[in-house]
């Protein structure tokens, strides 16, 4: 269950974003099934975090995506925001169980159908699915999606408790961290390719902003041979409020997803295999932090070492 009392902590460990708190052991759980509303949901919970998958609407579009995500040792804040893990064209969930329950690791095994407005355009489609895992400690899930429809994932969350207002606002974000990016800029700079930078589509437009601003993209395909984001294979980002610390990131290979595009302070959308023949299962960890920018890149770093090892 969401707890949003106010949890007293002793410590905090920077090892994982584990934070040791006064929390009981029990507390590592996962459960999955249908809501008094017969909507599907989902929830993984351990010391560190809770989070919850279930109905949300987005805008006016039903869809099941995480609609609770807190830091134990700051309840007040749901990191999710308005959107966490959702996607253009993925409905409400249309099943939800427990995949493993075991003392080293607990998973959700989830599926969705097609958006209404989409059902047409994927009616030949299998459900999109995806196995959601939690471990005894530590702030962050590690997502598979092993089978999906859909062209992208997106989030716009609430990083250290901003994310309010107009979406567009980029004043009522957060502040980007991404390995690498500085390099990364500067390696953008040095293209002078006119057809990339005067591209007719401005979704993929070549520009110098450090951190472009939506619909310009981070990175997009055909850009560079050379990527210096890349962490031993891994990109590794996060957005934050650099008032208190807090935020999210995510974690995710290289070359699993060639086109980024950075959501207005708030979030990321991240486009697997994009314009690939086939969409191979993709991993990916979504985490938070309370000590900013540098626990961003350490934390995803700890979590590329553990993917690779």
């Amino acid at each position: 269950m969401i707890r949003r009392a106010v949890f007293r902590c002793l410590s905090v460990t920077l090892s994982l974003a584990v934070f040791s708190c006064t929390l009981k052991p029990e507390s590592f759980s996962v459960s999955a099934g249908l809501d008094p509303e017969d909507k599907w949901h989902a929830e993984l919970e351990n010391p560190d975090i809770d989070v919850r998958y279930g109905f949300k609407l987005s805008g006016e579009k039903p869809e099941g995506m995480i609609t609770d995500f807190y830091l134990k040792a700051h309840p007040q804040e749901n990191i999710a925001g308005r959107l966490l893990d959702a996607v253009a064209h993925r409905g409400e969930m249309v099943g939800a169980s427990v995949a493993r329950d075991d003392s080293r690791i607990k998973s959700v095994r989830l599926s969705w159908g097609p958006s209404v407005e989409s059902r047409d355009k994927y009616a030949g489609y299998d459900p999109a699915e995806a196995e959601i895992s939690i471990y005894p400690r530590g702030a962050f899930i590690r997502i598979e999606y092993l089978s999906y429809f859909f062209p992208h994932v997106c989030d716009i969350g609430a990083p250290g408790g901003r994310g309010g207002g107009a979406v567009k606002d980029l004043s009522t974000g957060g502040t980007y961290v991404i390995y690498g990016a500085e390099e990364w800029q500067r390696l953008r700079r040095s293209v002078s390719d006119s057809a990339l930078r005067n591209h007719e589509n401005v979704h993929h437009r070549l520009t110098d902003e450090l951190f472009p601003i939506y619909p310009r993209p981070l990175i997009d395909r055909g850009w560079s041979d050379e990527n210096p984001m890349s962490y031993k294979g891994w990109y590794i980002m996060g957005v934050y409020n650099e008032e208190n610390g807090r935020g999210y990131g995510r974690v995710f290979p290289v070359t699993d997803v060639p086109y980024i595009k950075l959501l207005w302070n708030k979030g990321f959308e991240l486009f697997p295999f994009w314009r690939q023949p086939e969409r191979r299962p993709c991993v990916m960890y979504l985490f938070a932090v309370d000590r900013g920018a540098e626990q961003i890149l350490s934390l995803g770093k700890e979590l590329v070492e553990r993917e690779i090892s």
